[in-house]
């Protein structure tokens, strides 16, 4: 996995990319919901998620040649009143820097982020 810029990367067909997501702020109960390739599902706490980056499920174009892409959001929620926070990392089979980031709690609503990942 090669960080193009901070939530686009560059993967191989197969590759597996592994989340690790961390509640780290105020105590709240886990609520990560993530998709990709059209589904999704909740993620369990302290079982990081591990996705098979998979070429012909990918319907985005991309401007890597040869390279389809696929985007991935995520959906955190927050029981807490305040100051709730998730901390995650992202690595890839293929190696190359782990990816880190972080979403706050802005109020009593769900946060979302979404990453590309072109497919090669």
């Amino acid at each position: 996995m090669d960080t193009i810029t901070p939530g686009i990367f560059r993967v191989s067909d197969g590759e597996v990319i592994t989340i690790d997501v961390r509640s780290t702020g105020a105590p709240t109960l886990f609520g990560v919901n993530f998709s990709i390739f059209g589904g999704g599902m909740p993620l369990n706490e302290g079982q990081p998620l591990q996705l098979t980056m998979d070429k012909s499920r990918a319907t985005g174009n991309s401007n890597i040649p040869n390279a389809r892409s696929t985007p991935l959001t995520f959906l955190f929620s927050f029981s807490s009143n305040s100051d709730g926070r998730y901390e995650w990392t992202m690595t890839g089979s293929d190696g190359g820097k782990p990816f880190r980031d972080f979403i706050r709690q802005t109020g009593s609503t769900a946060e979302a982020t979404t990453y590309t990942f072109h497919i090669v």
